[in-house]
């Protein structure tokens, strides 16, 4: 009488792009009075996957610097109005409505519509020009 122990192998398969080892274990144990026929050991059939592809992210070569936009010049003007009592000036005709910049009274834009000059002496301003107007760039 004979007895007999077989074991299977360990293989390893790939699942999201990780490699995962799996134990198949198969065991046999028997006691025959013949010649043993052999057991087959557990397969996997591994399908081939796909290794995904890297992607390349650009890296910016410097750090852009925001440039001031039109609304950033509106609300500067807003606040000027605002604190010299805009409310009261001889002349306000446009001041804080939608229309472009340089329809405000005494307000000069140049073609991308930023604030270039400004001229309300005539405006009786009263109170203190605001720090904001240093955001105008192009004044």
């Amino acid at each position: 009488m004979q007895t007999r122990v077989e074991y299977a192998r360990v293989a390893k398969v790939v699942l999201a792009g990780a490699v995962v080892s799996v134990c198949l274990l198969a065991v046999s144990c028997a006691q025959v009075t013949q010649a043993p026929t052999p057991i087959p050991a557990a397969t996997v059939a591994a399908e081939p996957t796909a290794t995904p592809a890297p992607t390349h992210t650009p890296i910016p070569s410097t750090t852009p610097t925001p440039t001031p936009t039109t609304s950033d010049d509106r609300a500067v003007l807003m606040a000027l109005y605002e604190a010299t009592n805009g409310d009261e000036w001889g002349n306000s005709d446009g001041w804080l409505s939608d229309k472009p910049l340089d329809e405000w009274r005494g307000v000069a834009t140049d073609a991308q519509g930023e604030v270039t000059a400004l001229r309300l002496g005539s405006n009786q301003l009263s109170g203190s020009i605001p720090p904001e107007i240093g955001q105008l760039s192009q004044l």
